[in-house]
């Protein structure tokens, strides 16, 4: 009950998620300055690269520690063998029994989005009251997470959303969470044990309703926040309401462009 609760509020309240604690966006992605619009993915959180969290007094692995996992290039051919693909993972809410709570940051370099595996966003209100593990998993072909050396037109065939979805949920159900020995088995927490929660923003927001949709039974339950589901190749309606509140003298110019 308790989770459902968590659950409950999380989505009452998606400024959380969305980044009361992001840090300066323009710092960080490259843009020349502000007047360019971001592009749209999961904010930032800032944490120092080397901060630990305590467990009952006692320092555990930095949040930023990579992990890694043996991915499938192929879920349609298994034959073609892995790829390492990176994550970060900590214990520190965890009792035996908890939840797992998974997120990925979707199209970017997962080794700065440690912040999420904190309370600090939604993972880590789920994972805190909730007794449960926190993990962050690169997308293929993002960061260092990648199934092939180079980008070309064959390696990018298995550069598709059934491949991201088919990685969460093998993820999921094939991980060994490197739990100290006293806290849990780490090759026993799959989702036919513990209740796994994908949670994801955005793009990532949108694998997390697709995953559940075409796999359900798998995650016990998901938070997808802005997801966006539905692909539209030319969305005129995006800059309208600029267009309908911007000083009539810029708007005809505008129009004019």
């Amino acid at each position: 009950m308790k989770l459902f609760q968590a659950l409950s509020l999380v989505i009452l309240s998606p400024l959380i998620f969305t980044g009361v604690y992001s840090v300066g966006i323009s710092s960080l992605d490259g843009r020349p300055n502000g007047n360019i619009p971001p592009h749209p993915a999961m904010p930032l959180v800032a944490l120092p690269a080397d901060m630990k969290p305590l467990r009952d007094g006692i320092e555990l692995p930095p949040y930023s520690t990579i992990y890694y996992f043996d991915q499938l290039i192929d879920h349609k051919k298994p034959e073609l063998g892995t790829f390492k693909q990176r994550y970060m993972f900590t214990w520190e809410y965890y009792q035996k029994g908890g939840p797992i709570i998974l997120s990925t940051p979707g199209e970017g370099n997962a080794a700065t989005y440690f912040g999420y595996l904190t309370n600090r966003t939604v993972p880590g209100l789920l994972a805190q009251p909730n007794h449960g593990a926190t993990i962050v998993l690169e997308h293929r072909f993002f960061g260092l997470s990648n199934p092939y050396p180079d980008l070309s037109t064959t390696s990018l065939r298995v550069h598709t959303i059934e491949q991201a979805i088919e990685d969460l949920v093998y993820f999921a159900r094939n991980v060994h969470l490197p739990f100290p020995e006293a806290i849990e088995d780490g090759n026993n927490v799959g989702p036919d044990k513990n209740p796994w929660i994908l949670v994801g923003g955005s793009y990532s927001g949108a694998l997390v309703s697709w995953t559940i949709v075409s796999h359900p039974g798998v995650f016990h339950a998901g938070y997808s926040s802005s997801g966006v589901v539905q692909a539209i190749s030319y969305y005129w309606g995006y800059f309208e309401p600029i267009r309908q509140y911007m000083p009539k003298n810029c708007s005809a110019d505008v129009e004019r462009v």
